[in-house]
């Protein structure tokens, strides 16, 4: 079997001579698929570390279809509203709202992607100067009351969209349920990455893996190995 390891994060088992890094279409970073050998080092835990990472992936990819096509369905709506109000000077009465709906489905559903890829902005000045088991336990911390957050705010969404099925978009007619359903939608994705991502936590071998930064040495390990491959 094969594990998917990022250069800067965990790795499972005992790796093969021929491991190959490659570039990550979806995040751009530089990660190393090594084959490995099941041996009775693996723990119970390791595993399940590992199965939460995998899922995570999976969910991760999944959100980002729906958010592209919102995202490329808003600049169509754009362009076109554009075109009909300053070529044809007959514009559309809808595109503008429309668009704003798009952008912002497809801008709350990156929410979750982002937390998988870990691309949130964060300061890592002081988490760069504590051991890595101090660093463990603050982001899972911070983690916690993040998840408490976005349940509160998905609670609330919900209750929202609930209250707006008998209001109707202005221009669109369409119940203002669907726009409003972005909120507790989002909301859930992002807490199922972060009890996923809390998991790997628990394996990160050092703190810039911990935070999502790349290092400058596992960068060019990865690309002298690809280019010896």
């Amino acid at each position: 079997m094969t594990s998917t390891a990022r250069h800067d994060g965990m790795s499972h088992g005992a790796p093969l001579p021929d491991a190959r890094p490659r570039i990550s279409r979806q995040t751009g970073q530089v990660e190393v698929v090594i084959p490995i050998v099941a041996d009775s080092s693996t723990t119970r835990w390791d595993k399940v570390v590992g199965t939460a990472d995998r899922l995570s992936r999976i969910i991760s990819r999944l959100t980002l279809i729906p958010c592209i096509a919102a995202m490329g369905a808003m600049t169509v709506v754009v362009v076109v509203g554009v075109f009909f109000r300053y070529v044809l000077r007959n514009p559309l009465g809808w595109s503008e709202e429309l668009s704003r709906y798009l952008m912002i489905w497809g801008a709350l559903l990156a929410v979750s992607v982002a937390i998988q890829t870990r691309e949130h902005v964060g300061i890592s000045i002081v988490m760069e100067r504590i051991p890595i088991r101090f660093a463990r336990v603050i982001t899972i911390v911070t983690k916690a009351i993040m998840i408490y957050f976005l349940a509160v705010l998905s609670y609330r969404g919900y209750a929202m969209a609930q209250r707006g099925t008998s209001q109707l978009a202005m221009s669109l007619g369409i119940s203002m349920y669907w726009p409003l359903m972005a909120v507790p939608v989002s909301g859930a994705l992002s807490i199922v990455q972060l009890v996923l991502q809390a998991i790997v936590d628990t394996r990160m071998s050092s703190v810039r893996a911990l935070m999502g930064i790349p290092t400058i040495d596992s960068l060019t390990g990865s690309q002298e190995r690809r280019a010896r491959g």
